[in-house]
């Protein structure tokens, strides 16, 4: 007869406590070893997307490693022997851990002595590399469940689902968005955009069914088609993982309190994968759709992301601004009092990132958002058009944000005949820089003039506003089309991407793109 008590075998694994304790080197203490979350360099720590990453950097060098790519200097750092500094070390990390997303995190760690790693759900360790190369995981019956040990005949198979299955096989996806070069990983992230002009339910299915092939974000357009949020929630139904994000919803249409509500909501919904992403569009869709008056569009737009980040951590709103709250009694206020929102969101940090193209609006995106979403994006001239409001908005920036995430693409297809592919991004950049706004009027001319293409940007404009469409169409440049696509054999698309990584992006968001065989 064997006695196998559960409590027995417990106490058994122990052991090495209990010698440490005798020893001296063991506080009878929770949360003050080296082992038990006390260490600042052996814990977890939340990432900026709501992700975790693990922490095992005991040994020197491999906390030399650590801290190093944290980007912090060790030589600065307090004794990490002496447990008086764990607190302030652990603070430290947790202000580094909470600057970037989990994905960039594990790009920044993968391959390296620094005994760091993201914290993986059930399903996405069943994912991991290594479990599939090992076939450590089955699928049988539609369950996923841990194969036979070596020299078992049969998976412990999960409550309900039959014990022997008739088929299993290792769970093998294909990952995307890591693409690599000869010298490592690509530290971008990959998303891909859901325009007002699709299907919803299809274009939302198609984003979910890539999901599972290691899709990272989603971005829902709105303009003046379905609205953004709807969809939103529809995709927080149909996704476990990647994140999903406003590109954009106006600060005219909504109040900021509103604004600040919705994405609450969703973030709920995804359970923190919410990505807030504003603008203040232009007048034509302002004016013309929803008939408010083009105003201080910078002045809303902060107004915006510093309410919202109040409202999220449930703070009494009084404001003083563009938007006054509560209403005075002098704008025909009469009941109002100071609020706060009702419900506790799942996260009071939701990212918040921001349309710009002009240099006063990118200069405060660079101060005070999370992300940057700049269109019709050519990274050969970021530096050029925007490398000055950038810099400025960084030097008044607050160290606790992080770095500046910067999402940006256009159309992906693989093949011989890039030219087809770029003709199908003729109509979207005749449409915007011919149609969007008047003469001196239009923010996406404006760019494309920046970028040294001011004769054709004017011919764009004339055509357009005159209805010859085609003409407009035509009259977009070969190079420029070019350097906004992401299309070729696959040797070039490799080197745009690199291109997009090298001018700052951190997160690529493409269209895959296909032209049909007429061309």
């Amino acid at each position: 007869m064997v006695d196998a008590a559960i409590v027995d075998g417990t106490a058994h694994l122990t052991a090495m406590f209990w010698g440490m304790l005798a020893e001296g080197t063991w506080e009878d203490a929770r949360g003050r070893n080296l082992l038990d979350g006390g260490c600042p360099h052996y814990a977890v720590y939340e990432t900026a997307d709501g992700g975790w990453m693990a922490v095992g950097a005991l040994e020197p060098r491999f906390y030399t490693v650590f801290v190093a790519l944290l980007g912090l200097d060790g030589e600065t750092l307090p004794d990490r022997t002496d447990p008086r500094n764990w607190p302030e070390l652990r603070a430290l990390f947790a202000s580094r851990f909470k600057s970037a997303t989990r994905a960039r995190w594990t790009a920044v760690f993968e391959g390296t002595d620094a005994c760091v790693a993201p914290v993986l759900s059930l399903r996405e360790a069943a994912d991991h590399p290594h479990l599939t190369g090992r076939g450590t995981y089955t699928e049988a019956y539609g369950v996923t469940q841990p194969a036979p040990a070596p020299g078992s005949p049969t998976p412990p198979a999960p409550s309900g689902s039959p014990g022997r299955p008739r088929r299993a096989h290792p769970r093998r996806r294909p990952r995307l968005g890591r693409a690599r070069t000869a010298e490592g990983p690509l530290l971008m992230e990959l998303s891909t955009p859901l325009t007002y002009a699709a299907d919803p339910r299809t274009a939302a299915d198609r984003a979910a069914a890539l999901e599972s092939a290691g899709l990272d974000a989603v971005w829902v357009a709105e303009a003046y088609g379905f609205d953004s949020p709807t969809i939103m929630g529809y995709l927080a139904a149909r996704t476990e993982r990647m994140r999903i994000g406003s590109a954009i919803l106006n600060v005219y249409s909504r109040t900021p309190a509103l604004i600040a509500q919705t994405a609450a909501g969703l973030d709920a919904l995804t359970g923190g994968r919410a990505i807030l992403g504003v603008g203040a569009s232009g007048p034509q869709v302002v004016e013309g759709w929803h008939g408010r008056r083009y105003d201080k569009p910078l002045g809303r737009t902060r107004e915006v992301i510093e309410l919202s980040r109040r409202i999220w951590r449930r703070e009494v709103i009084e404001h003083r601004g563009i938007t006054e709250l509560p209403l005075p009694a002098d704008k025909g206020g009469t009941l109002g009092k100071p609020l706060k929102l009702l419900n506790h969101p799942v996260r009071d940090t939701i990212p918040v990132h921001v349309a710009a193209l002009g240099p006063a609006n990118v200069r405060m995106t660079a101060e005070l958002a999370d992300g940057w979403l700049p269109f019709l994006y050519v990274p050969e001239h970021a530096a050029k058009v925007w490398g000055e409001p950038l810099a400025e908005g960084t030097a008044r920036r607050d160290p606790a944000l992080g770095p500046l995430s910067v999402v940006a693409g256009g159309l992906l297809a693989l093949g011989d005949d890039a030219e087809a592919v770029h003709d199908l991004m003729r109509p979207t950049v005749a449409l915007y820089v011919g149609g969007m706004g008047a003469p001196g009027r239009n923010f996406y001319h404006d760019l494309v003039c920046a970028y040294g293409y001011e004769s054709a940007a004017a011919t764009i404009q004339e055509h357009y506003l005159a209805g010859r469409r085609k003409d407009a169409e035509a009259a977009v440049p070969a190079r420029l089309l070019e350097l906004l696509c992401l299309a070729g054999p696959e040797s070039r698309v490799r080197d745009r991407v690199e291109v997009f990584r090298e001018a700052g992006v951190t997160m690529l968001n493409v269209t895959p793109s296909a032209p049909t065989p007429s061309g």
